[in-house]
């Protein structure tokens, strides 16, 4: 093996460690994002959550994790989702407007709505006025 090979081989495996992703990771959060897109949003949850299992830190899979519970009127679980897309990635494109949304949504305080690294998402609490 040649000097120029051994290096190009040790440079594609830093950039797949440092990638933070598998392929399989990879894999299953495209197909999520493509079932977003033509709008079978269980399929694409499921395909996301299983992302997740293999990169928590999937910065594409958690940001879309968010806009499917945003869709659902899930603002506080999907505040959870691009907060934790930005913990990932500061620079996300989108999450940033898309939390600002989910924020308007949930009305005066939520600015304060802040989840900690490594927390799970809060339950599920369906849209609507409060008793």
């Amino acid at each position: 093996m040649t000097r120029g090979m051994t290096w190009a081989m040790g440079v594609g495996l830093l950039a797949a460690v440092a990638g933070g992703c598998n392929q399989e990771a990879r894999d299953l959060r495209e197909r999520g994002i493509t079932e977003f897109q033509v709008g079978r949003v269980e399929d694409a949850q499921a395909l996301l959550n299983e992302a997740l299992e293999h990169d928590a830190g999937d910065a594409e899979a958690l940001y879309y994790l968010g806009r499917i519970l945003h869709r659902e009127g899930l603002y506080e679980q999907a505040v959870f989702y691009y907060q934790s897309c930005l913990q990932v990635r500061p620079g996300h494109p989108v999450a940033r407007r898309w939390l600002a949304m989910a924020m308007a949504e949930l009305g005066p305080g939520a600015e304060t709505l802040y989840f900690l690294p490594g927390q799970s998402p809060p339950a599920a609490q369906p849209p609507g006025p409060a008793p």
